[in-house]
């Protein structure tokens, strides 16, 4: 496949088809709210004469510890969703283009998540992925058997993602149409 074109990953996209990038958006999202909700229900708590007594001595351990963990978490997180993106955007954009065949997709429908196993070629090897993804449309309609586009680590080929979930439309298009003029000339 011609891989001479300037890809581009989308950071939009990333956080909304990869599950580990959206786990960790949404612990980013989701932390400051919860700190403020125990911290507002603390305060309430503190407030009740009845139950100043009880929370008088645990009052200060378990705000110290609440606040120290929650902040541990954020802090965490910050850095671990930005080496996600920048190591999924430097797979789309400057890895090797090949198309791949989904032998397998699942989605549990309780928690929103799936599973995509797909085979590629690279090179002379044939080699076996997955990757976690949220159910969204585009990817709920995929099936076993259909073709997709597959960006693979030149430095480790068994590491691959489903290229056409985080590429740009633009990218995406470009893609697609090098894919049509390979097939036209084969004909």
């Amino acid at each position: 496949m011609n891989d001479q074109m300037a890809r581009q990953a989308s950071i939009k996209r990333i956080l909304k088809y990869d599950y580990s990038a959206g786990i960790m958006t949404w612990i980013l999202i989701v932390v400051p709210f919860v700190f403020a909700i125990f911290g507002f229900l603390f305060i309430y708590m503190a407030s009740q004469r009845h139950l100043q007594k009880d929370l008088a001595g645990m009052k200060e351990e378990m705000s110290a510890v609440g606040i120290a963990v929650i902040i541990l978490i954020f802090l965490a997180t910050i850095p671990l969703l930005f080496w996600r993106i920048r190591s999924l955007k430097k797979i789309v954009e400057e890895g090797t283009l090949t198309w791949g065949i989904i032998t397998s997709i699942y989605f549990s429908h309780r928690k929103g998540r799936g599973c995509v196993e797909y085979r590629y070629k690279y090179q002379t090897r044939t080699a076996t992925s997955r990757n976690y993804v949220w159910q969204k449309a585009g990817v709920k309609e995929w099936r076993q058997g259909q073709e997709v586009l597959v960006a693979v680590d030149p430095a480790n080929p068994t590491r691959a993602l489903i290229a056409s979930l985080y590429l740009t439309e633009e990218s995406f298009a470009e893609a697609l149409a090098a894919r049509l003029a390979n097939l036209s000339e084969q004909l």
